[in-house]
């Protein structure tokens, strides 16, 4: 986020000037830093989870969810 701020003094300093306090400055890098991170999360974890279902369908192995796995309600679940 120090290099965000640094990145982008010019714009940080058109704002001050036209009037945005400081907290308002800090919140929108906060909230870009915590959307930019969720976003790359979401499509790490979706890539990841497709190319291990990818690469088991190729090797013939069957996926098999625990349990005890968040969402599957204490059912498993597995796939051929």
């Amino acid at each position: 986020m120090a290099v965000a701020g640094l990145e982008r003094r010019t714009e940080i300093g058109l704002r001050r000037a036209l009037g945005a306090d400081q907290r308002a400055i800090a919140a929108q890098l906060l909230i870009e830093a915590v959307m930019l991170a969720s976003i790359g999360g979401t499509l790490g974890l979706a890539s990841g989870a497709s190319i291990t279902a990818a690469w088991a369908y190729y090797r013939g192995w069957t996926i098999a969810l625990p349990a005890s796995s968040p969402g599957n309600r204490g059912r498993s679940a597995t796939w051929t």
